[in-house]
């Protein structure tokens, strides 16, 4: 399995958004998890759940969310990435950075979290 291509192709899914790709490379049971106490925070459980979540990411951002990776760090069937994310929400560009560490079965992603460094930016991001 080639981790980081599989990464990258669901970044390119996600800025493309091609949702039968994101369909596809994630798992039925995926568990994916954003921080604090946001519009978008908690555990989603499942595909259906975890792609309402990323649709609500381009609703509250009124489409502007940009997520980019700049380094892919891989072992094995594991993934820890760093992204720039950036943002307009409220007339306010938002710009943060966060490691988003996933891990894959069979070429899906079965988990995820997202680790931002800058919780305020975050918070501010997702209200």
């Amino acid at each position: 399995m080639d981790t980081e291509a599989l990464a990258r192709r669901g970044y390119d899914s996600f800025a493309a958004g091609d949702v039968a790709t994101l369909h596809a490379l994630l798992a039925d049971d995926v568990l994916w998890v954003e921080p604090g106490e946001t519009r978008v925070s908690g555990e989603h459980k499942g595909r259906d759940a975890t792609l309402a979540m990323l649709g609500s990411l381009a609703e509250i951002t009124g489409g502007t969310f940009v997520a980019t990776p700049k380094v892919f760090m891989v072992s094995g069937d594991h993934a820890a990435v760093l992204v720039g994310e950036s943002a307009t929400r409220d007339g306010h560009q938002i710009v943060s950075e966060s490691i988003h560490y996933f891990r894959y079965r069979d070429e899906q992603i079965v988990e995820f979290h997202d680790l931002p460094f800058d919780m305020g930016a975050f918070s501010a991001l997702f209200a």
